[in-house]
């Protein structure tokens, strides 16, 4: 392991800000998607997600956490939050943290509203191999997750000396060789998401999938069940094992790896590390 390795690989206490801006921006959209989902017809009103901007002042004022303290004091960053097309993301060098609930469901949600139709008539509208995806998307862990994965970036950027910062600014003097810019963002792993900083972020998402489930629910899972729950792992071992380089097994063995150091492993997923 390189010593950058050893130096960045810790878990950050993120719960109180997930939980913050989950209650503030997202909780009565899914309590409206579950009544939704058991057969209520409500209004577009219902079944819309107001956006909010977090400053690093506010976080300030309602974040206890020290570690998240401590950097939002130092570094000005702005939270962007409710739907966006952007996606989920961390941009060190603009100082902005973007989380959103998947922008296609939602706008496929509203529509659904405003013609009238129920929870069965639009799933009939998504193809099957999506459907536990969305369900998935519906219950709001994977938004949890989402946001546990944006600022453990952001702090471990600001705690790791601005690496994130640093190699976004070096990637982006190479916008016309693609090759190039994934050459840095890659750090010589096979696929970005095979990186330190993305197993990382990963971790957080697993993270809060577990709190979640429980402890005795994240116990009974086995290392396909959880993979299936975790939907970020999930499709990024998809991605990288749609590249048919067969990479797929060591980014799963990372995963689980990782998982059993930060005491993530539920009992019936510890001893499967050794099986792939």
């Amino acid at each position: 392991m390189k010593v950058f390795e050893i130096l960045t690989e810790a878990t950050f206490d993120v719960d109180e800000v997930v939980d913050l801006i989950y209650n503030d921006v997202y909780a009565e959209y899914f309590k409206n998607i579950a009544r939704y989902m058991d057969g209520e017809q409500l209004t577009p009103r219902d079944l819309t997600i107001t956006d909010r901007k977090y400053t690093a002042v506010e976080l300030l004022k309602r974040i206890d956490n020290k570690k998240i303290q401590i950097a939002a004091g130092k570094d000005a960053i702005t939270v962007f939050t409710g739907v966006s097309s952007k996606g989920n993301l961390y941009n060190g060098r603009s100082k902005t943290i973007n989380i959103s609930f998947n922008n296609e469901l939602y706008q496929m949600v509203k529509s659904a509203a405003v013609n009238g139709q129920d929870f069965e008539k639009l799933m009939e509208q998504i193809p099957y191999k999506l459907h536990v995806k969305a369900r998935e998307e519906f219950s709001g862990s994977k938004l949890k997750g989402s946001i546990a994965h944006e600022f453990a970036h952001w702090l471990g950027d600001f705690y790791h000396n601005n690496h994130l910062t640093k190699m976004g600014g070096k990637a982006s003097e190479y916008m016309t060789s693609s090759e190039k810019r994934n050459k840095i963002l890659r750090r010589g792993k096979p696929d970005i998401y095979m990186t330190d900083y993305e197993i990382d972020a990963m971790i957080h998402d697993v993270y809060q999938l577990k709190r979640n489930y429980g402890e005795a629910k994240w116990d009974s899972m086995t290392v396909s069940e959880m993979m299936r729950a975790a939907m970020t792992l999930n499709a990024t071992y998809q991605h990288v094992k749609e590249k048919g380089k067969g990479d797929e097994k060591q980014f799963l063995k990372n995963i689980l790896k990782r998982m059993n150091r930060e005491g993530l492993l539920g009992k019936e997923m510890k001893g499967k590390i050794g099986y792939l």
